[in-house]
Formats: structure tokens, sequence, C-alpha cells
């Protein structure tokens, strides 16, 4: 059995292979069957049947069925629907042959879905020829007719549409099932309603605020003098209250001419579009929600095409370059008013130009305001791309920097000043800073030079009047004898003792070794001295290339800062053990390091401002020099740990710049 939507493509045939025959009299079988092979050709197979019982399963592969309703075995109506297939017609084309001209009676065969009512008494080859090839013609038609139908009531359904056909002079409407389903009346109703229940009569379909319209629009379709189109859209309440919107599109036909000209037929369809009025309404309240949130934006905001024609624009923008929107609007945002001159606008297109390309960039350029002043503007541009990452607008803002522009500028110069300041200042603390280097060093050579000529008039002066003195008490106590002798020998060992403390005196104030032979000679000689006086094992280790090259200021601070750091380990460290080295720098500096493993201390109770500490004091000292010198001093001492002294002495090239 064909599907009811599928449209078949068979040709009504021009003979007919296999007709069942249903016929309760035999005779009458006979006869009908003689005139269907002279009707139609010899070879045709008859499927003759006696009696209704066997009709639905004889069916199958026939061209036609041909009920003979002249006997009384058989009945047209109840045969017929038990033809019927899933279109509402019977699967093969059927005729009824009757005894009688009966036309209610035929007229209700046909409507069951026989394709002819023939009288028998008329019957004839070329009549009963001519009735089968029409009926066999009608029914592929009515089958396609039943299958378009079908598919456009699919249609219908799937896009919620309805149709209706208007009789005029019945003042009826015939709505589809569909149209039907829109409405909210039964889907089986009634074939026909009242003309009014369109424009909005009884039963009150069509809302009251918009009956008269629709009445109106529909009164104007059928004018004989006008084109016969309807359209319109309109509001109903259905039976459950619900409110609906539908649109409809019609025609009307008319009939007569000139003064008998009236209107005949209307045909139209009926699309529900209160989803669609709905989804307007949301977009429109989201369109004057975004125009609100746009208008109240700050910044300078539009909304362009890719070739930078202004679609929208914002009041803030507006308003900053005093224009109307239609001043604006459709134009070329680089060519809209206010920008300062044709460089603005050719940074502003070329801005736009690299947007459309699919770039976020930004710009400082000048626009003049509403009231002619030039003003600064932080312009951007931007892509907006849709779900397939196309881009279909540019979104540009500006805002406003003038003031902010203005105060960069000001924290830059201000920022120029003060550099410019710090560096005369710097300058002058460098020369200064060298100044005082250079000060301290002369102050140190000086200090040593003193040292020098002391210790000579010490060596030369002091010590030969006491060797002298001597010499004398010691004559005179040879010629005295007893008690007298005894006290001038005292005194020539009083003298003695003079004698060698000034000897002493002189070279700690200022080694001989040192001024000869240099740094490195003078902490070697330091050692065994150490020993001597205070019982301190010194291990000392210099390296090679640090046994000459160093500055007579460095060489004089450096071995008195050894001698200072030798005796605190004597006085505080606990120990009688230390170590000490010198190396070079890589700066043709020299590198002085005193250490010890005694109870050490914490430095930073060195040099917090506690120059009263017996310890501080020397170190203090010692930093205060070598800092002055260019120099450095470094500690690394903790309780119970030990201490590290690391003195730095500055390079020949530090003395050449500061000289």
């Amino acid at each position: 059995m064909p599907s009811p939507i599928q449209k078949t493509s068979k040709a009504p045939p021009n003979r007919l292979d296999r007709v069942a025959l249903l016929s309760g009299d035999v005779n009458s079988r006979r006869e009908i069957r003689d005139l269907l092979l002279d009707a139609v050709q010899a070879n045709c197979h008859v499927i003759e049947l006696p009696d209704a019982a066997k009709l639905a399963g004889a069916v199958a592969g026939v061209d036609a069925v041909i009920l003979d309703a002249s006997s009384s075995e058989v009945r047209p109506l109840e045969e017929l629907a038990k033809l019927e297939g899933e279109s509402g017609l019977p699967e093969v084309p059927v005729i009824v042959l009757t005894d009688s001209a009966d036309r209610d009676a035929a007229t209700d065969v046909l409507r069951a879905g026989a394709m002819d009512c023939v009288s028998k008494d008329w019957l004839s080859p070329a009549a009963l020829r001519h009735v089968l090839r029409s009926a066999v013609e009608r029914f592929q038609l009515m089958r396609e007719l039943s299958a378009e139908r079908a598919r456009l009531r699919l249609a219908a359904r799937a896009a919620r549409f309805g149709t209706y056909e208007i009789d005029f002079e019945r003042k009826i409407i015939r709505p589809s099932r569909e149209l039907r389903t829109i409405w909210g009346v039964e889907e089986h109703g009634p074939a026909a309603y009242p003309l009014q229940f369109l424009a909005g009569g009884p039963p009150d379909a069509v809302h009251a605020e918009d009956r008269r319209r629709t009445a109106e629009s529909l009164g104007a379709s059928a004018d004989p003098s006008g084109s016969g189109t309807y359209g319109d859209e309109y509001r109903i309440v259905r039976p459950d209250g619900r409110e609906r919107w539908l649109l409809v599109r019609g025609r009307v036909t008319f009939r007569g001419r000139d003064a008998g000209r009236e209107a005949h037929r209307g045909y139209g369809v009926v699309l529900d579009v209160t989803e669609a009025r709905r989804s307007e309404r949301k977009v429109r309240r989201s369109e004057r929600f975004l125009r609100r949130v746009l208008n109240e934006l700050p910044s300078f905001t539009c909304v362009c095409e890719v070739n930078g024609t202004v679609l929208e624009v914002n009041r803030s923008a507006l308003q900053a370059g005093g224009v109307d929107a239609e001043e604006v609007l459709g134009r070329d945002l680089a060519d809209a008013p206010g920008w300062a001159d044709d460089e603005a606008k050719h940074l502003v297109r070329d801005c736009l130009r690299r947007a459309a390309d699919g770039e976020w960039n930004r710009l400082r350029t000048a626009y003049r305001s509403g009231d002619g002043r030039l003003r600064v503007i932080d312009f951007q541009a931007a892509p907006m791309r849709n779900e397939r990452n196309e881009i279909t607008h540019l979104v540009t803002s500006g805002v406003d920097v003038t003031d902010q522009t203005r105060a960069e500028e000001a924290v830059v110069q201000a920022k120029e000043e003060l550099e410019r300041r710090v560096e005369r200042r710097t300058v002058e603390l460098r020369r200064r800073a060298d100044q005082l280097a250079h000060l301290t060093s002369e102050l140190t050579i000086a200090e040593q030079r003193e040292r020098r000529r002391l210790a000579d008039v010490l060596h030369e002066h002091l010590q030969q009047l006491l060797f002298a003195a001597r010499l004398q008490v010691s004559q005179v106590a040879r010629k005295f004898e007893g008690r007298s002798s005894d006290r001038l020998q005292e005194s020539a060992r009083t003298i003695e003792e003079a004698i060698e403390l000034c000897r002493t005196l002189a070279v700690d104030l200022s080694p001989p070794v040192l001024h000869q032979f240099g740094l490195a000679a003078g902490l070697e000689w330091l050692v065994p001295r150490e020993r001597e006086r205070y019982g301190l094992e010194v291990r000392l280790e210099v390296a090679p290339d640090a046994r000459s090259g160093e500055r007579e200021d460095t060489r004089t601070l450096l071995f008195q800062a050894a001698s200072e750091l030798l005796f605190n380990v004597v006085k505080h460290s606990g120990v009688r053990e230390a170590e000490m080295t010198l190396n070079r720098t890589s700066a043709d500096g020299f590198v002085l390091t005193v250490s010890d493993r005694g109870k050490g201390f914490d430095p930073n109770s060195i040099f917090d401002n506690r120059a009263d500490e017996p310890l501080g004091t020397g170190l203090l000292a010692i930093r205060e020099r070598l800092t002055q010198l260019g120099g450095t001093f470094e500690i690394a001492s903790h309780p119970d740990g030990g201490s590290t002294f690391r003195l730095v002495g500055p390079s020949a090239e530090m003395d050449a710049a500061s000289s």
C-alpha cells in the first residue's frame, strides 16, 4: 500500500490485467464478465467473487473492483468501508453497478469513495470501457491530491500556520484543521463558522481592541473596486482565555462584471506569530535597555560598520563634540565633525582600518570640544564578531584625558627637574666625597709623616740625649762609693729603660720596614712582635701579587688597622690565635682579612651609635677612615662563632680619580 503522502507516477492504463467482480447473482456475474472482456481485452483476468467475505483478500494486486449492487447480497457502502485505506479512500478504484437511477443512493456511494456509479440498463462494452478508464484516472488524481493535502498538512503543522476558505455568498469561513488548532477550538469541530468569527463577531474570537480594524480590513479586501488582497495582524482570545497574535495574508476572487461584480471566494493563510511578537518585544526592550546603557557610559562610544560608517553614537560623544546625532550617523567616523585637524582624522582612519583587520588598537589624538577648545582623547577601536568569528561591526570608545595628559606632562617635567637637581647634587656629593677621600688620604699621609718625624725625634734626639745622660751618670757613679754610687746606678738603669721605651715607641709610631719594603713586609714584621708582646700566635698568608704596589695611604691605614684588630683579638676574643691574609682585588686594590675563632660578638651593637664601647670605638674609627678613602670594611661575627674582618683598600685608579 503506497503512503498517502507519496505521489504516484502511474499513468492511466490502456488495459486492465486484473479486475475483481463482486456479484451474488450467477447470471448477472456472467453477463458483467462478458461485457468486461469485450470492453477491455480478452486476456484480462476477472476474479469472480460470489459473496463479500472474500473481497478484502482478493483486491491485492487488482487494477479495479466492480460491485454489482443489483444483487441483494452486495451492500456497496459496507464493502467500500472495508476497502478504505489510511487516506480515507479505497485502496483501488471501485465502480458500482445498479439496476436503478436512484440519485441519492448514487450520491452516497460516491461520497463513500466509489469512483463511479452506473446503471446496468444502459451499460455496453464501450460505455464500460469509458467508465473504467475514467474511474482509474480519477482514482490516481485523487490519490495525488490526497498526498498533496497530506504534505500541506504536515507543512502547516511544522510552520504552525492554517488555511481558510471564505464563502462570501453564504458568509461562512471554512478553516483547516490547523487553523482550528490555532483558534483553540475543537480540531474536529464544525466544518464552517460564521464569517464574523474572523472579523470579531460571535463567538468574539478577535480581541475587542482589534475588531473594528479587522472588520474594515476584511471589508476592504472584498470591495469589487479593490485589488482583492487581504493582509492584517491582530490578536485573538482563545476559549481558554489565552491571547495569541495572528498574521493573515489572503486574496479574494470575484465573479461578474461591472456593476454585477461581487466577492465570491476568499483564500488565505493564517500564521501564529505570538512567539515572534514576544521575541520582538524582548528585542525592543533589550534595545531600549542597551540604548540607556550606551547613553549612560561616560566614554564617547560609537558602533560602526566595518567600513567605519557610524550606526550608533551615545550622548557623551555628542555632548563632547557639541554636535547632533544627524551630523554623525551615516558618516565615516574619521570624517565626522570634531576632530582637531587632518592629522587626527588620518590617525582615526588608520585605527579603524586596523580594527577592521581584526586588531584592537589604541591611540591619543586631539579633538575640538563644543566650546571650540582643543582637547586630548584616548581613542580605542575593536572588532565585533559574530558566532562564526566574522567581523560584523566596529566598536569605538574615547575618554577625555586632557587633564590627565597635563598632569602627566607636569609629572614628567617635575621628574626631569628632580633628576637634574639630583644629578647636580650627585655631582656635588661625588666631588665632595672625592675631596673628602683626598683630604683623608692627605691626612693619613700627614699623620704618618708626623709619626715618622716623632720617631726620628725620639730616635735621633731624645735617645741620644738619654744615652749621653746614662754615660754621664755611669761615669759619676764610678767615682763614688757606697750609697751614692747605688743611687747613681739606679738612675742609670732608669735612663736605660727610658732609652728602651723611646726605641720601642719610635718603632711603633713608624716601623721602618713598612716604609722601606711595603705593607706585606710590615705585616710580616708585626707577626713576631705580637707574639713577643702579647703571646698571640698569628698565621699570615700573603699572595705573591700583594707584596708591592699599594698606595702610601692604603699601606699606612691597613697596617694600623691590622695592629688594632690583632690587639682586639688579645683583649676581647679569649683566644691566643689568629689568621691574617693579604690579597689583591680584581680592581688592583688590596684585601686584608683578620679572623679568629674566639667568642665573637654582635656587629650591630658596634655600629648603633654606642661609641662608648671599648671594642666599637676602634672599629668605628677604622670604618670611617677606610670609607673616606674609598674602601670598605666588613665584619662577619656572632656570639661564640668567632670573628672575621675584611678590609678592602682603594685601588690606584680610585687614587687617580680622587686626585
